[in-house]
C-alpha cells in the first residue's frame, strides 16, 4: 500500500448503512380515490421492522473503492526484470569458433534467462544508453524441439545481432561520421545512472578488453557480468593523418599508425592507395600492445586515401581506413580591381588561396585559366564593385585623413606568437580610423589605435585600415599579416591544416582486462563490482488504476439510477 491510512475510512461503512436504516424512499402517486387502488398494501403497524433501503449497498461499494483505490494497493510482479547492457566495442566483432563474441554473448545470455522462466529483458549498448534495442524471445529451457516458436525466437536474435554490429561497424567507417576527426569519441561509455533504475537487475555483456572504470562507473557494479572473452590475435589501423609539407605545399605528408592488440608478435603489409598514384605497400613487425607509424609523400593533388592491412585477420572491419583531403584544398578568394598591388601579390603567393576576380570574364579562346575553378568562398572588398553577397569579407577602409599617430605593435591573445611577424609601424601606413565596437576583437592596434579588427556577427568581417598601396617597404610583414587575416576570415589556420581520422587504439585491443574478467558469470563480484551487491528492489504491479476505473463503473451505476427515480418523480408530479 502507497498510502494505507486511506483505508481507515473503510469504518464509516456501518454508518452509510444506519443512514438509510428509513427504507426505500416512498413514491407518491396522486389518486381520486383510495376505493380506485384496491391493491395498495396496508400502511405497517406500530413497531414494524422496515428492512433499509437496499441502495446503501451501492454507495458502500462505491465508498469503499474510492478509498482501495486512494490507498494506492499494490502486487508483487515476481518476473524477473533484467537490463542488458552490451558493451559494443569493436572487440565485440571479433570472429571466433562459431561466430563472433557479440553473437556468443547475446546466445549464452539468453540460455541464464531461459533457465529463470518469464523475463522482462530491455536490451540496451553503452554506446547508445537512451535508445532501447530489440531483444529477441526466448527459447525454452532443456533445450526441446524446435517448434515454429523457436525457429522465430531464433530469427530474431540473428537479427537483433546483426542490427548491434551493424552500428559497430559504422562507427568504424570513419569517413562516413558526422565528425571524422575522432571516431574514439563515439566509443561506448558507463551507463548513465538515471538508467540503473533499482528495481532492475543489471547485466553486462561484455568483451573485456577495456578498463573496468571505461565499461562500468560508479560504486556498485553490475549484478551479473558476462564475458566472451579469450585471448586473441589482431593488427589494425588506428589513425590516418595528412598536412601540406611546410617546406614545399606541393606535397602532401600522410601518416599512418597501427597497433598490434592481440597477445602475439604480429607481421603486417600496409598498402596505401591514392588518387593518381600507384599503391605503395610497406611491411611492419609489431609485439604485443605495440604501435607502429609509416610516413610517405604524396602529390597535393590528391583527394582521397586509403589503407588497408594484410593478411586479414579476425577483425577485418578495423584493417581499412579512409581519409578524405578535401581540407587540405585551397580556399578559393575574390578581390577586386582596387585592391593594391603588394596586396595581391600577397594574395597570390599565399599558398592555401586561389586569387580570383569577384566577376571573372569567361576565358577567351587560347587563355590561360588563372582563375580558381568555382564560385569565391570569400571576398576582399577594396572599394570595388561586383561583391558576393553573404560571404566572409575582408574589407580596406581608406579614407583621406591626416597621419594618424602610431605606437608600439600590441596583438590579441588569440594570434599566437609564431604567427606575429616584427611591424615597424613607421612602413605601414594606416588610411583610415576604425572603431571597435564592445562585441569586435581587436586583432592588432599600434598603440591604442585599431589596426585589423574582427566584427561581431556573421558572416565573417575582417577590417583594416593599412594602406597597403604605400606600404611598398614593409617586406615580409605584408604576407604575414595577410596570412593572418586569411586565417580569421576562414575560422581556421590555413597553413596548419590537417585532414585526420582517428580511432584510438581501443578500437584495437581484442585482449581481456584482467578486473573485468575476474567477475565474469558471477554476480556482484570482481573488481568491476566495487562495491556490495545491489540489492534489487522487487518489481510490483499497480492496481490503483483498476480500482479507479471500478469506482468510475459504480459511480456511473448510481447516478444512472438516481437519474431514473427523478425522471419518475418528476411524470408524477405532472400527472
Amino acid at each position: 500500500m502507497a498510502a494505507p491510512w486511506w483505508l481507515l475510512g473503510l469504518l464509516l461503512l456501518p454508518l452509510i448503512r444506519w443512514l438509510h436504516r428509513g427504507g426505500t424512499p416512498p413514491q407518491a402517486i396522486p389518486v381520486a380515490h383510495l376505493g380506485l387502488w384496491p391493491a395498495a398494501p396496508p400502511p405497517a403497524g406500530q413497531g414494524a421492522r422496515v428492512p433499509p433501503d437496499p441502495a446503501w449497498r451501492r454507495r458502500a461499494l462505491l465508498l469503499a473503492l474510492l478509498l482501495l483505490a486512494l490507498a494506492g494497493p499494490r502486487w508483487p510482479d515476481t518476473r524477473t526484470r533484467v537490463t542488458l547492457w552490451v558493451d559494443d566495442a569493436p572487440a565485440m566483432l571479433l570472429r571466433e569458433a562459431g561466430g563472433t563474441r557479440l553473437e556468443a554473448a547475446l546466445a549464452r545470455t539468453r540460455e541464464m534467462l531461459a533457465a529463470r522462466g518469464d523475463a522482462e529483458v530491455e536490451l540496451r549498448t553503452l554506446s547508445n544508453p537512451w535508445r532501447p534495442q530489440p531483444w529477441p524471445g526466448i527459447l525454452p529451457a532443456g533445450g526441446g524441439t524446435r517448434n515454429a516458436a523457436a525457429e522465430e525466437a531464433t530469427g530474431d536474435a540473428a537479427e537483433a545481432s546483426g542490427t548491434l554490429a551493424a552500428a559497430i561497424r559504422r562507427r568504424l567507417r570513419a569517413d562516413e561520421t558526422e565528425t571524422p576527426d575522432s571516431v574514439a569519441a563515439a566509443m561506448p561509455r558507463p551507463p548513465p545512472a538515471a538508467l540503473l533504475v533499482p528495481d532492475r537487475a543489471h547485466w553486462l555483456l561484455t568483451a573485456g578488453t577495456r578498463p573496468a572504470h571505461e565499461i562500468w562507473a560508479g560504486d556498485r557494479g553490475p549484478d551479473r557480468v558476462v564475458s566472451v572473452a579469450a585471448p586473441a590475435r589482431n593488427v589494425g589501423l588506428v589513425r590516418l593523418a595528412a598536412r601540406r609539407a611546410a617546406e614545399d605545399p606541393s606535397r602532401i605528408e600522410l601518416l599512418a599508425v597501427l597497433a598490434n592488440g592481440g597477445d602475439a608478435d604480429e607481421m603486417r603489409g600496409l598498402t596505401i592507395r591514392a588518387d593518381g598514384s600507384p599503391p605503395r605497400r610497406i611491411e611492419r613487425q609489431l609485439a604485443p600492445g605495440r604501435v607502429a607509424t609509416v610516413t610517405i609523400d604524396l602529390p597535393a593533388s590528391t583527394a582521397r586515401v586509403r589503407a588497408s592491412l594484410d593478411p586479414a585477420d579476425a577483425l577485418p572491419e578495423d584493417d581499412t581506413l579512409e581519409l578524405d583531403l578535401a581540407a587540405l584544398g585551397p580556399k578559393r578568394i575574390a578581390a577586386d580591381a582596387g585592391c593594391a598591388a603588394p596586396l595581391r601579390v600577397a594574395l597570390a603567393v599565399h599558398p592555401m588561396l586561389r586569387l580570383g576576380d569577384p566577376a571573372p570574364r569567361p576565358a577567351a579562346a587560347g587563355d590561360q585559366e588563372t582563375t580558381p575553378q568555382g564560385p569565391p568562398e570569400a571576398v576582399v572588398d577594396c572599394g570595388g564593385a561586383g561583391h558576393p553577397a553573404g560571404l566572409p569579407t575582408l574589407r580596406l577602409r581608406a579614407q583621406t585623413l591626416p597621419a594618424l599617430r602610431r605606437g608600439v605593435p600590441r596583438w590579441s591573445a588569440s594570434v599566437p606568437a609564431s604567427r606575429r611577424p616584427r611591424l615597424d609601424p613607421a612602413t605601414l601606413p594606416l588610411g583610415a580610423r576604425l572603431q571597435a565596437g564592445p562585441s569586435d576583437r581587436v586583432l592588432l592596434a599600434f598603440g591604442d589605435e585599431p589596426v585589423i579588427v574582427r566584427r561581431a556577427g556573421e558572416p565573417r568581417l575582417v577590417e583594416t585600415s593599412i594602406d597597403f598601396a604605400a606600404a611598398r617597404d614593409a617586406g615580409e610583414a605584408v604576407p604575414w599579416l595577410v596570412a593572418t587575416m586569411a586565417d580569421e576570415l576562414f575560422g581556421a589556420r590555413l597553413l596548419d591544416r590537417a585532414a585526420v581520422v582517428d580511432r584510438g587504439r581501443d578500437a584495437v585491443r581484442v585482449l581481456p582486462q584482467a578486473s573485468v574478467t575476474a567477475a565474469a558469470d558471477a554476480p556482484a563480484s570482481g573488481p568491476i563490482a566495487a562495491g556490495a551487491a545491489r540489492a534489487v528492489s522487487p518489481p510490483v504491479r499497480e492496481l490503483g488504476a483498476w480500482l479507479a476505473g471500478a469506482t468510475a463503473i459504480v459511480l456511473a451505476w448510481e447516478l444512472v439510477l438516481l437519474a431514473r427515480r427523478l425522471r419518475t418523480a418528476t411524470v408524477a408530479n405532472q400527472d
